[in-house]
């Protein structure tokens, strides 16, 4: 995970901790943290609480794809943050996962030949997040937020998936669900001003449409 995860996303990745359940066909990874990129000030770009994978262990025989029933996503953190230059720390993670697995289909990003493991996922969960944003440098403010729950179906469809392009959907997922939350944040923020505390509980259930 880290080796791989670093080469591909360009800057450091590490985790606490793996469990693995073979006979129940699961596995835990607890405490993934990615490093933030050069030109941007935080230690992190994002972090995953725990990620739980549970595997079709049929598929496992032909591996054509490995089907995964579900990876779920608990505790998301994402450390959202513009430059001076106006880009996201999260879209220029994004193209660095991209361009790392380009025209790669036949090995993985550290070189290895031969064809890669495709993963075709049933369902893939994100829940309990929120997102620290920063955008001081382009004159706004600082911004916490929650992140909605949010569920992704097929990931990779019948053909299945690499690594890579699995992990190109997940920053995309958390890139877009912290879009989301942002402007969210700031209508709360701006309402609040404009009506006062007490009067803001009476908008919140518009504004909860903004979640999804």
């Amino acid at each position: 995970i880290e080796e791989v995860g670093s080469d591909a996303a360009g800057v450091a990745v590490r985790v606490d901790r793996v469990s693995l359940e073979l006979e129940t066909g699961r596995a835990s990874i607890f405490g993934l943290r990615v490093g933030n990129l050069s030109g941007f000030k935080g230690e992190s770009a994002f972090t995953l609480g725990e990620i739980t994978i549970d595997i079709d262990l049929e598929s496992l025989r032909e591996q054509n794809p490995i089907v995964l029933d579900e990876i779920r996503i608990e505790s998301p953190v994402v450390f959202y943050e513009l430059n001076e230059a106006r880009q996201s720390n999260l879209d220029v993670l994004k193209k660095n996962v991209s361009s790392a697995w380009d025209g790669d289909s036949t090995g993985d990003a550290t070189g290895d030949s031969g064809p890669e493991t495709r993963l075709r996922i049933r369902k893939l969960r994100f829940s309990g997040g929120r997102v620290e944003a920063d955008t001081r440098a382009i004159g706004g403010n600082q911004l916490e937020a929650k992140l909605a729950t949010a569920s992704l179906s097929d990931v990779g469809g019948s053909s299945g998936a690499t690594g890579g392009e699995v992990g190109e959907i997940v920053v995309t997922e958390l890139a877009r669900q912290t879009a989301l939350a942002i402007g969210r944040g700031q209508i709360e923020s701006l309402i609040e001003d404009q009506i006062g505390e007490e009067r803001m509980k009476a908008v919140e259930g518009l504004l909860n449409l903004f979640g999804r």
